[in-house]
C-alpha cells in the first residue's frame, strides 16, 4: 500500500475499492471496527487504511484517539479480501501478498508480490533501521541512548553484547 501510494501519488479520497491477495490466514485479520490498540494492530483493513492515509504506520496510528475518524472507516469498509493458492502453499515459510487500489475514475493500481518489509527474504537496510531507532526511541530513550545504541549495532569491531543493548532500552532510576 505504501509503496503504490509513494509510486502513484494516490488521494485516499480517489480510492473506492482495496483488495488484498493474500495467503488464508492473513484474511483472518479481517477485524473491522477494533475497540482498542490491540485490536488495531492485528486489523489488516485498519493497517491498510492508517497506511494509505499517512503513508506510514507508527506506534500511535493504532490507538483509538488517532484511527476513530470518518476518513479511515471509509477505507476500511472499502478492503475486501482473495486467497491466492500459490501463497497458500508458500504458508508459513513465506507471507506474501498483493494489493489493488481501483480509484473512482475506474483505474486499477496493482502492486507486485511481496514478503512483508523486515522479513529475512526483504530485509530493512541499515539507515532504515537507525530511522526506526530515532523514530520510535528518541523520546523513550533520549537522543545519547539511541546513538550509543546505533553504534554498537553498526560498529561489529566492538562486539556489542545482548546485556550492553539491553542497558539502554531498561527506564533510568533515581
Amino acid at each position: 500500500m505504501i509503496e503504490l501510494k509513494r509510486q502513484h501519488g494516490i488521494a485516499p479520497e480517489d480510492v473506492t475499492a482495496i483488495t488484498i491477495n493474500t495467503f488464508h490466514e492473513a484474511t483472518r485479520l479481517n477485524t473491522r471496527r477494533p475497540i482498542d490498540g490491540d485490536a488495531a494492530q492485528y486489523s489488516l483493513p485498519l493497517v491498510v487504511a492508517v497506511a494509505l492515509v499517512d503513508g506510514d504506520v507508527l506506534p500511535d496510528h493504532v490507538l483509538p484517539e488517532y484511527y476513530d475518524r470518518d476518513d479511515i472507516w471509509r477505507l476500511v469498509d472499502c478492503v475486501g479480501f482473495t486467497e491466492d493458492e500459490s501463497y497458500n502453499a508458500a504458508f508459513p515459510g513465506e507471507r506474501y501478498a498483493d494489493v489493488t487500489i481501483t480509484l473512482k475514475d475506474g483505474q486499477q493500481l496493482r502492486s507486485s508480490k511481496f514478503s512483508a518489509r523486515g522479513n529475512y527474504d526483504n530485509p530493512l537496510s541499515d539507515k532504515e533501521i537507525l530511522t526506526k531507532l530515532g523514530t520510535y526511541g528518541g523520546e523513550r530513550f533520549g537522543e545519547a541512548a539511541c546513538a550509543r545504541i546505533a553504534s554498537l549495532l553498526t560498529s561489529p569491531d566492538e562486539n556489542p553484547t545482548f546485556s550492553e543493548l539491553a542497558r539502554f532500552l531498561q527506564p533510568e532510576t533515581t
